[in-house]
């Protein structure tokens, strides 16, 4: 089994409506100090980065925004 590989993201001051709308697209947080906080999830393989760009691609060609995918 291949290990998983993560992406991390580093928010400064994020505002609770903020770290929500982050936790709904998969992020976790796992570490904070007073000013920033630090977050990962699950990175994309291949195949699913290809899809998700040529998602935005389509999208972004008639003026839309990417719809959320239901988990």
């Amino acid at each position: 089994m291949k290990p998983t590989a993560w992406e991390y993201r580093v928010e400064r001051a994020p505002e609770e409506a903020a770290l929500n709308a982050l936790g709904a697209q998969g992020w976790e947080v796992v570490s904070a100090t007073q000013v920033d906080v630090f977050l990962k999830r699950p990175a994309l393989d291949f195949r699913e980065q290809v899809t998700l760009d040529q998602r935005r691609r389509y999208f972004g060609y008639w003026g839309l925004e990417v719809p959320e995918e239901k988990a």
